[in-house]
Parts: C-alpha cells; sequence; structure tokens
C-alpha cells in the first residue's frame, strides 16, 4: 500500500463555469482505484482459474473546512464535473476528471464545520510528470 501526504494539505478542483474552482485546505483525502477482473479457465489448466483486467474505474472523497468553501452553493455541486488534481509532500501530482457524487456537512459544537466530498473519475487517473 503506498502513503501518501498532501503537500500543505492542497487539493484543487477546476471546472467552468467558475462557480467551484478553488485550492482547498484538506484535513484528509482518499483515493480508490480499482479494476474489474473477468475470470477464464483454459481446458487442461486442471480447474484453475485465471483472470485479465478489464474496466478501471476511481473514486475520491476528502474533507475540507466549511469557511474553505464559504461562498458555494453547496446544494448545486453535485453533478458537477471538473478537474481534480493533488499533490503529495513527495513532489508527485495525479489528476482526474471527476464527477461530484455528494457532499455533507458536519457542523459540531466544539469543532470547526466541515464538508466531506465525493467524487466518481470519469476517465484516465492521471501522474503528471514535470
Amino acid at each position: 500500500m503506498a502513503k501518501f501526504v498532501c503537500a500543505n494539505g492542497i487539493l484543487t478542483f477546476d471546472q467552468s463555469p467558475d462557480f467551484l474552482d478553488g485550492s482547498w485546505c484538506v484535513n484528509n483525502v482518499t483515493i480508490d482505484l480499482s479494476s474489474e477482473l473477468v475470470n477464464y479457465r483454459c481446458m487442461g489448466d486442471d480447474s484453475w482459474e485465471s483472470a485479465i483486467s478489464s474496466t478501471k474505474s476511481s473514486t475520491f472523497t476528502w474533507e475540507t473546512a466549511l469557511d474553505d468553501v464559504d461562498g458555494i452553493d453547496l446544494d448545486n455541486t453535485v453533478g458537477v464535473e471538473g478537474w481534480l488534481d493533488f499533490d503529495t509532500v513527495d513532489g508527485l501530482s495525479y489528476r482526474s476528471l471527476v464527477i461530484i457524487t455528494g457532499t455533507s456537512i458536519n457542523a459540531p459544537v466544539d469543532d470547526v464545520a466541515t464538508v466531506s466530498w465525493e467524487a466518481t473519475g470519469n476517465g484516465d487517473f492521471t501522474e503528471n510528470v514535470s
């Protein structure tokens, strides 16, 4: 399992129209990459099943302080498509076109109010090479 440390906590979402553009200080980021498998058996393989990778998918979740997204119409963010960029302390940078699939607000009495974001990748998840 790879470990990522968010460089200065920066995650950028860029889309047009720009009512949701921004670089946010995030508390945490989770990136899940997966691949569907197609299973098959060849005659004479003594019933051992083999698999090949098929369709790949990605999902993203992150949390921001509510102040960081102040002024954004949160109820109109679901369904918005844009580019999500994530930079790590190690100088790695990742990019994916995503569709925001959900938001939720947590406003405790004795802590900072936060917004949780969920998104699904719409195409490649790529490492930006400098």
